[in-house]
């Protein structure tokens, strides 16, 4: 008897996405705090852990997440976030480093 095609593709996928995100982590993390997105980082950790997890059939889109983060953290820094001055909104960058000082 030939197993359904659903149990087929979590079999074959997966185990492939976790293994693939815990590669892509190594990768961001061997740079050092010098190099290090934290954000990317992050993502592929929750990437394996999608894929343990839920076994999922769908690799978490990594690149995507990225991107959104991006744009919360530039609407952030434009809209809520501005120098005591009353000067121009802060770059994200500027934004994280207020955050973890």
């Amino acid at each position: 008897e030939i197993p359904p095609a659903s149990s087929y593709v979590l079999r074959q996928y997966h185990p492939k996405y976790a293994q693939e995100a815990r590669l892509a982590f190594i990768k961001e993390i061997s740079g050092g705090e010098a190099t290090l997105n934290l954000a990317l980082a992050a993502l592929h950790v929750a990437a394996e852990d999608d894929a343990l997890v839920t076994h999922s059939a769908v690799e978490l889109p990594v690149p995507l997440f990225l991107k959104r983060m991006r744009s919360f953290a530039t609407e952030l820094a434009s809209h809520h976030l501005r120098p005591s001055d009353g000067g121009a909104p802060l770059d994200p960058a500027e934004v994280i480093k207020r955050v973890d000082h």
